[in-house]
């Protein structure tokens, strides 16, 4: 063993970590789901029901972002990356107001307890 490079040994490091870490997170949710403190149907079902409009949204907000951002640099000849931080600013403030109507909307949708 006195032979190995330093990198493999990193690497090893590397490998042993991630795999310690993947193991604790397993073992903390088979312990979690085994002691019935969360049922899998509930946190599957809030995944799909909260995690399609978020996608949804993001991938409204970057083809919205793209078309304004253009607009804004033709129009007011700044930077992309200035237009590009004000446009995500914006959308960053309207947000939480459009979390809660969504979040009130999405409420019939979740099962009952």
């Amino acid at each position: 063993m006195g032979s190995d490079s330093p990198e493999l040994r990193e690497v090893l490091q590397l490998i042993v970590s991630i795999a310690n870490a993947l193991a604790m997170v397993i073992c903390f949710a088979a312990a979690v789901f085994y002691a019935g403190a969360v049922t899998p149907a509930l946190i599957v079902h809030k995944t799909l029901v909260y995690g399609a409009p978020v996608a949804a949204l993001l991938f409204l907000f970057a083809a919205v972002e793209v078309c304004i951002v253009e607009s804004l640099v033709h129009a007011l000849h700044v930077d992309d990356r200035f237009a590009s931080a004000f446009l995500g600013a914006l959308f960053g403030l309207g947000f939480h107001p459009l979390r809660h109507r969504i979040g009130h909307s999405l409420r019939r949708f979740a099962p009952k307890e």
